[in-house]
């Protein structure tokens, strides 16, 4: 298992590099920056997990449906199936980031040669679930939809549904915390499970200072090839009753209120201001199964389904050993309910 992770981080070093300097044929041409961090970050971990002293044997094949909003899980999810002796694995691309994913898979077939087999393609929503059947242990990232339709399968799986991420702005107000905000709503255009969607805070009268500070960090995190300012803008006008002001970017929305207001539109950010711990908890009890991540400079509850803390700035890079949900770890990742 060893030698099929130091393929792998062999693989992930080279494709790190040709991203670097634009050799790497992909139709993802946004936010670079952040996705070589991520990169270099799961070049980090797979040199950290290889120190591992034991690992829990997993399936022989496995099928795995790649989420449609964040194009880094399979570098993150790779080190998993090669430390539980995986020998067959099937990635279900999404259709926009099709083209990287399959270079990166190209990658790992030249180093990997016979040892592991390795392939992906785009499949339609019927092709994917009639192929799945075919292997062992199915792992799949989406929407409520597909985890419905994997319990009908009839075969071992695990699901990670949707969720969003917090921020916590609680002990300073700075122009820093406040750049380092921006960077984590409008990372992956506010789709991703790891950006932030909401902000609670108990400041107030900064608003002109956080619209400069998304305006200076939208030119870095510009938007997703399939970003529609249209669309953002009637879901926020939608909402536009349930908020006390708007405030419209270039490409972006600030949204101010006095609860989470339950939007769906890309690079927005949800202000809420709460006036003491047992409000701040109050508001956030109802979705305390969705969160994902929370970022914070001071307090934060920890009754809610979070599995990663963060300062400002870092929700998109979890530590070593982060497996996407509260609670798993590597030895219990293939644990699954009969099916």
């Amino acid at each position: 298992m060893r030698s099929l992770l130091d393929n792998y981080l062999r693989a992930l070093e080279e494709f790190f590099i040709d991203y670097q300097n634009g050799k790497v044929p992909s139709d993802i041409s946004y936010q670079k920056l952040l996705i070589e961090q991520i990169l270099q970050k799961c070049i980090e971990c797979t040199c950290e997990i290889g120190s591992k002293g034991s690992f829990v044997k997993g399936p022989e094949k496995v099928f795995v449906f790649l989420p449609g909003n964040v194009p880094v899980v399979m570098f993150q999810i790779m080190p998993v199936l090669l430390l539980s002796g995986v020998r067959d694995v099937f990635f279900k691309f999404s259709s926009k980031e099709g083209k990287f994913q399959e270079c990166f898979i190209g990658y790992l077939k030249r180093h990997f040669k016979d040892c592991l087999q390795v392939s992906g393609d785009f499949l339609s929503h019927e092709e994917s679930l009639s192929v799945a059947k075919q292997y062992d242990f199915i792992i799949g990232f989406g929407g409520e939809e597909l985890g419905q339709k994997l319990g009908l399968l009839g075969k071992p799986y695990r699901f990670f549904g949707p969720k969003f991420s917090i921020g916590i702005l609680w002990s300073e107000l700075s122009i820093s915390a406040l750049e380092n905000i921006a960077f984590d709503n409008l990372s992956f255009d506010t789709r991703g499970c790891l950006s932030m969607k909401f902000l609670l805070t108990p400041w107030e009268g900064f608003e002109d200072q956080l619209f400069t500070c998304f305006s200076v960090t939208s030119r870095e995190l510009f938007p997703m090839s399939d970003f529609d300012m249209d669309q953002s803008e009637y879901e926020v006008l939608r909402h536009s009753l349930e908020v006390q002001r708007i405030v419209k970017g270039g490409d972006f929305f600030l949204l101010f209120a006095d609860k989470l207001v339950e939007i769906d539109a890309a690079r927005t950010l949800v202000v809420v201001k709460f006036k003491d711990v047992s409000e701040l908890e109050s508001i956030i009890y109802p979705y305390k199964d969705f969160i994902q991540g929370i970022a914070t400079d001071g307090y934060y509850p920890s009754f809610t389904s979070c599995s990663y803390v963060a300062k400002f700035g870092e929700l998109q890079f979890p530590p070593c050993g982060w497996y996407f949900e509260n609670g798993i770890i590597l030895d219990n990742f293939w644990e699954v309910k009969d099916v």
